[in-house]
């Protein structure tokens, strides 16, 4: 028995683009079946009334692209926003929409991009400075202090 959890949280993932339309969407939350979830959409076009959308997930396959629950419906928020921004009809093939793995070919590519982006930062770390041969603070070592010298003896007042 699918079990029903509706929000109503609306994300605006509208963008503005000469010669587009303007196209909102707001999640309406999901059901799910065993393993696989239905998430839930509807579309305005400059605030009129447009189709809604439901693309479903096997949430192995979120699990395989390391996709969590929470960002899931951002996921496909996602997908519905690149195909209302592309093509006319590109939309169209999202109306009942079952996800697949080469839909998370793009999330692969940017995930590459963001670690060779943090791995190019860590390159350019400057390294730790020494303490030049003149300073008086000599790690591992006895200071050339004369108060590390003193030692006290039982009954003597240094």
């Amino acid at each position: 028995m699918p079990s029903n959890w509706f929000k109503h949280v609306h994300v605006n993932a509208g963008k503005q683009f000469i010669g587009k339309v303007n196209m909102h969407f707001a999640y309406d939350g999901f059901t799910q079946d065993g393993n696989r979830r239905c998430f839930l959409f509807r579309a305005s076009e400059d605030h009129t009334s447009a189709p809604s959308f439901s693309i479903e997930v096997d949430l192995e396959l979120l699990l395989k692209n390391q996709v969590s629950m929470q960002e899931a419906p951002l996921f496909c928020l996602n997908l519905l926003t690149d195909a209302s921004l592309d093509k006319p009809g590109s939309l169209d093939r999202l109306r009942s929409y079952t996800l697949v793995g080469d839909d998370f070919k793009q999330l692969h590519v940017e995930r590459q991009r963001e670690a060779a982006e943090r791995l190019s930062k860590k390159a350019t770390r400057k390294p730790i400075r020494r303490h030049s041969n003149t300073s008086n603070v000599h790690l591992g070592s006895p200071s050339n202090s004369p108060y590390s010298r003193v030692t006290r003896e039982p009954g003597k007042i240094v």
